[in-house]
């Protein structure tokens, strides 16, 4: 009798595990803008002439329609370059999809180990990471079982913050695009908010993190193998944010370990876009101390354009069909 019950209660309790694995799944694989933009992807043509990659900086600064209909974005905010090339390689050889050129962020934050660790949520983010293989490459291959746990057996564990994302409509399943002007505030809080954003990207953190390093090698190298060209563009900052990341050495680390041993390696083909003092007079082209806002992203996108067409590595087409871009958020005074 006693065995009968307790085969019971661990029946009930499997139903009820099962039945809130899919509630979950189903809640946020919906939704989350990975899958969604996932799904965008694969339906659209084989051929890629760009393909952007990277997170929330080449997410808020570049708009594809200004490159062409062949154009497309796999940026989104909190995609770190371990999810990213996870991702982009699952979707590129699942779509069978041939890319003609990478355009990749290339910033002293990609390579922070500030948050290179959270993978939530984990039932999103483990469709493509293979945590075993993460853990065995950093010669610790226990490091990443409970992602693992928590993306394939209780995704549900622990997902407050997804939950409250989810029901607000924010980060990755809402819109994601920065909005407002970095100008309007006041020097003493946009000084203040620099500092802040600052010290949570940098303060305390390996600046040139080893699985970080390695995911960027392995982007490079899948390039470097089927003959894509690789544009790294590092993106504009504010000035107040700038000081900040030359202090805590990010900037000079990323230069010297990173981007130029990159140029270095394959001048033809490896491409650096150094842009980060490049809206320094425009405090108004920034949403907040490191990202632009519509208005920058009009800007910067149409120099991408021009600057890939002056290389050869993208068409004379641009914009995709029936898109007409908002004139009144570009800032023709920015050279």
């Amino acid at each position: 009798m006693r065995w009968g019950r307790l085969l019971a209660f661990l029946g009930y309790g499997a139903v009820l595990h099962l039945a809130a694995v899919g509630l979950y799944d189903a809640l946020v694989t919906s939704g989350h803008k990975a899958l969604r933009n996932d799904r965008v992807f694969l339906a659209g043509p084989g051929d890629v002439d760009v393909l952007v990659l990277g997170d929330s900086h080449p997410r808020t600064a570049i708009d594809v329609r200004f490159l062409g209909p062949a154009c497309a974005s796999l940026a989104i905010g909190g995609q770190d370059l371990v999810k990213t090339w996870y991702r982009f390689h699952q979707l590129v050889e699942q779509g069978d999809k041939h890319v003609g050129t990478l355009v990749v962020g290339l910033d002293p934050s990609s390579f922070s180990a500030w948050r290179s660790d959270l993978f939530a949520p984990e039932v999103v983010w483990g469709r493509y990471v293979d945590f075993w293989e993460l853990g065995r490459e950093q010669g610790e291959p226990l490091r990443y079982v409970q992602p693992w746990l928590e993306a394939h057996v209780v995704p549900y564990a622990g997902e407050l913050r997804t939950f409250n994302q989810l029901r607000t409509r924010r980060f990755g399943f809402g819109d994601d695009l920065p909005r407002g002007f970095f100008s309007a505030l006041p020097p003493v809080e946009r000084r203040a908010k620099a500092l802040s954003d600052a010290k949570e990207h940098f303060k305390d953190q390996d600046l040139a993190h080893p699985p970080l390093r390695a995911a960027w090698q392995h982007l490079v190298d899948w390039a470097d193998e089927r003959g894509v060209s690789v544009v790294a563009v590092t993106f504009p900052t504010t000035p107040e944010y700038e000081v900040w990341v030359r202090r805590a050495g990010a900037r000079e680390t990323m230069e010297s370990e990173v981007a130029r041993p990159f140029v270095q390696a394959d001048p033809e083909h490896h491409v650096w876009l150094d842009w980060h003092a490049a809206f320094d007079a425009h405090p108004e082209a920034f949403a907040d101390s490191n990202h632009l806002n519509a208005a920058g992203r009009t800007v910067l996108s149409r120099r991408l354009a021009e600057e890939l067409r002056r290389r050869g590595l993208l068409g004379e087409r641009t914009g995709g069909p029936g898109f007409e871009p908002d004139e009144d958020l570009v800032l023709e005074e920015v050279p």
